[in-house]
């Protein structure tokens, strides 16, 4: 629990938070979350209407956290909902109903934040989570699954509410990267269309679950970078995955193209992966090393319908940087990445207009821009005591 005790001393102050991410350190998970659950609806359901969802991490015990819904693209605030200073990252149903997890009175639980007006409170769905999860993913079947940072694996619940007894989980997924060497642990989940489970570790790896087993195998290997930080599941059903910095240099041909050359001279990092049918299929690098938007430390990503990838980065001591990555493409459009303030600590979130969406943890804003642009739509400050955004989410 080290990394859970560092967390919560950590997001005190902004530049505490963003020490954490240093591109030498291994990389704290609180520092990034996601675009949107890995739910799918199926062919011919309704779509939800679509909320941009905002947590603001609290102080355990002396500043709670707070859940924030959005309309998009306006922005307008519509309720808050309190939560524990550690609560997950929000995960939907199929009707778009948000459920997160938050500590309970007595073990974690899954809550329901009621689509209402004002401040609402959440409601407890059940609890008998072990520990603490920063990531909260629902299936096709619409069970639940959790990280577990404390006991090295990843566990699935079905939906069905019971606040009267500790729910046991319906299935336990071990192996592949996790609790390897004793120094493995998960820190984030993502389910794809198929019921396909991707476990992301504290060391940059990614375990893979073909729907229905529950002992994984290793689909990139861990020790190649920090903390998965945040994972999203595309259109395709493909899974993508942020982590923090791989201490190797990846050398290219040029600037100009993406082009890898082991004889080359410009230098680039990797920081993130897709993945299809299991299998790693695609990096993702950062600008060149040289430029003024280098950051490996990823934090956030989102896909958009068309292919194209955003993703929040923030290094120690620098601009957080919002990459934008043409569809297909492993290395970023310099022309439409643009940088922060100093530990803006980028959220990214894309709707199903492309408008996508980023937050910044240093003023407390959020800001909508026109997708394939660094056109800006609508930017907002968040209302006072509304603070310390660490994970964004749109209805799917």
């Amino acid at each position: 629990m080290r990394s859970l005790f560092f967390r919560i001393s950590v997001l005190c102050f902004v530049g505490l938070a963003i020490s954490a991410c240093s591109s030498s350190s291994v990389v704290n998970p609180t520092l990034g979350r996601n675009d949107s659950s890995p739910q799918v609806l199926r062919s011919g359901e309704n779509r939800p209407t679509q909320y941009l969802y905002v947590y603001n991490t609290g102080i355990p015990g002396s500043i709670p956290g707070e859940y924030a819904r959005y309309s998009i693209p306006d922005l307008k605030l519509q309720e808050t909902s309190k939560a524990d200073g550690l609560g997950s990252r929000v995960a939907f149903a199929a009707s778009g109903q948000p459920f997160f997890v938050d500590e309970g009175t007595s073990e974690f639980a899954v809550y329901l934040m009621p689509i209402a007006k004002g401040t609402v409170a959440a409601k407890q769905q059940f609890y008998g989570i072990p520990c603490h999860t920063y990531s909260l993913s629902t299936g096709p079947t619409g069970n639940f699954y959790v990280d577990q940072y404390c006991s090295a694996n990843a566990l699935e619940y079905t939906p069905k509410k019971d606040a009267k007894t500790p729910k046991k989980p319906l299935a336990t997924f071990t192996g592949g990267n996790l609790g390897k060497s004793g120094i493995t642990d998960a820190t984030n989940a993502a389910v794809d269309p198929k019921g396909n489970l991707y476990v992301g570790d504290n060391r940059g790896g990614v375990t893979y679950f073909a729907s229905g087993s529950k002992k994984g195998v290793i689909a990139f290997e861990t020790g190649y970078g920090g903390y998965v930080n945040q994972m999203a599941v595309d259109r395709n059903g493909d899974v993508w995955s942020v982590h923090g910095p791989d201490p190797r240099a990846v050398y290219f041909k040029n600037k100009t193209t993406c082009l890898l050359d082991k004889n080359g001279k410009v230098v680039r990092n990797e920081f993130g992966e897709r993945f299809s049918k299991g299998k790693l299929v695609q990096h993702l690098y950062t600008t060149t090393s040289d430029s003024p938007l280098f950051s490996d430390n990823g934090v956030s990503i989102a896909v958009g319908s068309n292919g194209r990838v955003y993703t929040g980065n923030q290094n120690n001591g620098i601009p957080g940087v919002v990459l934008d990555f043409d569809p297909g493409n492993s290395c970023p459009n310099d022309n439409l990445s643009f940088a922060l303030a100093d530990a803006g600590n980028p959220q990214v979130a894309v709707d199903a207009s492309r408008t996508y969406y980023v937050t910044d943890y240093h003023d407390n804003t959020i800001a909508a821009y026109r997708g394939g642009t660094t056109k800006l739509l609508k930017k907002i400050t968040q209302r006072s005591g509304v603070i310390s955004i660490t994970y964004t989410a749109i209805t799917p």
